[in-house]
């Protein structure tokens, strides 16, 4: 069994009705292919029945809302994050996917493109494209290996930029821009 896990609010700009028709598509290839969704939303609804309407109601299992410790224990349950977004500011889910040491399948999108190197700790498609992001799906199902090595590199970018001296050191500029009366550009001066 492989586990594709989506965290996600069930809104448009998260593409979660593509995400299905994907996930639809990748299944006839996998049958053992199974998608949680955790989220809630103004889509909740319709993303239920779109399940129905697509044929794979029960190969997916909806989650409105769960507490932190179980959303951890969906992270290290599962085999792949797939996050398909059309536009991101910071995308949380990717940033908690790949510190548990999860690949993710990630919108080529600001935000995403920050975090997800393609090859390296995930996999990169166009989120307006479903077959492309079927194919990546049926990839990570299917190649162990290639899901294992991205795994083993998945945490190296979060480490790196959102913990210890990285986020200290930020976080001091931040303070001392404050005390000083200016702006900074984090971009520029941050964890990069």
């Amino acid at each position: 069994m492989t586990i594709a896990l989506s965290v996600a609010k069930m809104s448009p700009q998260k593409n979660l009705k593509r995400l299905l028709r994907a996930f639809a598509k990748a299944s006839l290839h996998i049958p053992q292919l199974y998608l949680w969704m955790v989220g809630s939303g103004e889509q909740e609804k319709e993303l239920h029945l779109l399940s129905i309407q697509l044929g794979v109601e029960k190969r997916i299992q909806f989650f409105s809302s769960i507490p932190q410790n179980e959303l951890r224990c969906a992270y290290n349950l599962s085999d792949f994050l797939v996050f398909p977004s059309i536009f991101e500011g910071f995308p949380r889910a990717v940033v908690e996917a790949l510190y548990y040491g999860l690949p993710v399948i990630g919108a080529n999108i600001p935000g995403v493109l920050e975090l997800v190197q393609n090859g390296f700790n995930g996999l990169l498609v166009d989120p307006k494209q479903i077959d492309d992001i079927a194919f990546s799906m049926v990839r990570l199902a299917i190649d162990k290996q290639l899901r294992m090595q991205l795994s083993r590199n998945a945490p190296c970018i979060v480490r790196k930029r959102f913990m210890g001296d990285a986020i200290w050191g930020l976080e001091a500029k931040l303070y001392q821009s404050v005390i000083e009366g200016h702006k900074i550009d984090v971009n520029k001066d941050s964890y990069k």
